[in-house]
């Protein structure tokens, strides 16, 4: 999975659109299967309803096509007669972060995605293995009931390294690049219809 992220990210424009549409479904997907799995067929149906809907989206550029991150959300928490608030804020939540992630990776280039990959990879891996060797109390026992406290904070040591290893130059100017392209959110994603 990290080898076909890493191309797709590479690759950049319609290949890793593709790709982050297709994980976005697939998540969608995996979200009916824990609140209906009794249901598969109406899954089926989000998963291609996500699909079809983030493709249009982004075909437009039209700022009123962000009213269509509602549709999913509304047509699966109607089908659903459990945890229809869950399934909402999920269903609307996921594409919104596919979404942005292919504007992230529009407007700060492949290196930046490789480096957010990695970040959250090593965390996860370091973290593993710490609370593998060394244990430690739980840590949200309801929300994560295998996690260790202390391990998450040994995964930062895994951060350290990445940073290290970088030489910390992507860290240098992403403050910056960040809060340009924070800025330019409200003017690229507006709501409201463009001045004439």
């Amino acid at each position: 999975m990290i080898v076909v992220g890493a191309i797709g990210i590479v690759l950049g424009g319609v290949w890793f659109q593709m790709l982050v549409v297709f994980v976005t479904a697939v998540m969608i997907w995996e979200l009916w299967m824990m609140i209906a799995p009794d249901s598969p067929t109406p899954g089926m149906l989000m998963t291609t309803l996500t699909a079809s809907v983030m493709s249009g989206q982004l075909a437009v550029t039209e700022s009123w096509a962000l009213a269509l991150f509602l549709i999913v959300p509304f047509v699966g928490a109607s089908q659903l007669k459990v945890e229809r608030t869950a399934f909402f804020l999920f269903a609307l939540v996921i594409p919104v972060a596919g979404y942005g992630l292919i504007h992230f990776r529009a407007d700060f280039g492949f290196v930046w995605l490789l480096w957010l990959m990695s970040v959250v990879i090593i965390t996860d891996v370091f973290g593993y293995f710490a609370g593998r060797t060394f244990g430690g109390p739980k840590f949200g026992r309801r929300l994560v009931p295998r996690k260790h406290g202390p391990a998450r904070l040994r995964a930062g040591s895994g951060q350290g390294l990445l940073a290290l290893s970088l030489g910390c130059s992507p860290m240098r100017n992403f403050r910056s690049s960040l809060c340009r392209w924070c800025c330019r959110l409200p003017v690229k994603w507006a709501i409201l219809p463009k001045a004439r």
